[in-house]
């Protein structure tokens, strides 16, 4: 791993999201990975904030939340797909900057459905796997073009 991780990771991950979201970097294996790293390492400030702009700045507890045994109740799957594609296309647009944001938000939407209190369960669920958009889905990450030093 890139060692601007661990200052990363030691300065400025102040909570439970900014951890998980910078852990994730830790899981890429594309092609790229290391340059896609790199690039969300550089960006850190705006991946971190992403990954709490929905407690933070946009306060839509609805779309954090998956209750499955109330008929599926909140937004959480759609709100993750829409960060997804939103992510998706600007990276596909080398708009960097926004990208790593929205990758920032998704991680968020991604990881608050898997809390129990999130799911309206006092025992774990598989919550995840309706609310994580598939990195297969319609925008085919595959397509994206990883950045260039």
């Amino acid at each position: 791993m890139n060692p601007l991780f661990r200052i990363v990771y030691a300065a400025h991950a102040s909570g439970t999201h900014h951890k998980l979201a910078l852990d994730a970097l830790q899981h890429l294996t594309c092609r790229d990975a290391a340059l896609w790293q790199r690039l969300f390492l550089e960006h850190a400030k705006l991946y971190l904030e992403g990954s709490k702009a929905p407690d933070n700045e946009f306060k839509d507890f609805k779309n954090h939340v998956l209750h499955t045994r109330e008929a599926y109740w909140g937004g959480a799957p759609e709100k993750a797909r829409s960060w997804y594609q939103r992510t998706v296309d600007a990276l596909a647009k080398k708009d960097w900057a926004t990208g790593v944001y929205g990758a920032g938000v998704l991680s968020h939407c991604s990881v608050s459905p898997t809390s129990r209190r999130s799911t309206g369960s006092r025992t774990p669920t598989r919550s995840s796997s309706w609310a994580m958009p598939s990195a297969t889905g319609s925008a085919g990450s595959a397509d994206l073009q990883a950045p260039r030093a």
